[in-house]
Formats: C-alpha cells, structure tokens, sequence
C-alpha cells in the first residue's frame, strides 16, 4: 500500500496515532484494538505496516506505549463515561447479538486487555468496573433502568 507523504509521521507513536487509532470512536474499541495486535501466546506486539515502515522493534514500542496510555486513560474516565464509552464501542459493533451477550464476551475477555506489567491496584479496578458495567448493561437491556432486581 503506497502511503502519501501527508499521511506519513515522523514516529511510530504518531503514525499509529494518526492513521489508526484516531478512527477508532471509543477509548475501549482502541483498547481492544491494540490487544489484537498481541500475540495471546508470546504476549509481543506486530503490526506489519509499522514495522515496514519504522522497523519492528520501534513498532512493538510505540504499541505497547499506546496500549498502556489507552488503559491508563480507560481507567482515569468515570464510570457514567465508561459506560457511554462501551455503548459507542457497542453501537459500532456489526454483532447483532444482545449487548448482555456482548457483556458477557466482555467479562470474558477482560483479562486479555489488562496491558502486561500492569498493577493489581488497577488491574483489580478495572476487571471489578468491567463486571459492574456488564451488570448495568444487563439491566438497561431488559428495560430495568430503576435499580430493582
């Protein structure tokens, strides 16, 4: 794919912020994002345009920096923010199936998100926010949005 000079950055940090990750509408779709570029076996980062271009070693860093900037950053938003945040990463979804189904993925797949070296402070918060926001949107889709059980 020939890259036009003014799409071209001068850092990996900054072509991937550009020409990636700022297409993406939600904080958690660029989280998941970057966790697909994660081999779940070896736990390193690829992406073949990055490392064309900047080289791997520079590509894997500016990912796994991006990673952990997008996690920091999910962290540091409220949980009223968290959940319009899923909502738009839902919304965007081709999925046809029920968000509770897709909350569910979500608990699942939770772990695989948390960056590598991340803490149990916020490894601990972000897994309990994700099983409390799944819960949210189980209510909200069976039109139960008064707290009752």
């Amino acid at each position: 794919m020939s890259r036009s000079p003014a799409n071209l950055a001068h850092t990996p940090e900054e072509d991937l912020s550009k020409n990636t990750l700022s297409r993406i509408g939600s904080t958690f779709g660029r989280l998941v994002y970057l966790v697909s570029l994660r081999d779940p076996d070896s736990g390193s980062y690829r992406h073949d345009g990055l490392s064309t271009i900047h080289g791997e070693a520079k590509a894997v860093r500016a990912i796994k920096r991006a990673h952990d900037a997008t996690f920091a950053h999910w962290l540091s938003l409220s949980l009223a923010r968290k959940k319009m945040d899923l909502d738009e990463y839902f919304a965007g979804s081709e999925s046809r199936e029920p968000r509770s189904l897709k909350g569910l993925t979500l608990i699942i797949s939770a772990p695989s998100l948390i960056p590598s070296g991340c803490g149990l402070a916020d490894r601990t918060l972000f897994l309990a926010e994700v099983k409390l926001l799944f819960e949210i949107l189980a209510i909200s889709e069976n039109g139960r949005g008064d707290g009752s059980r």
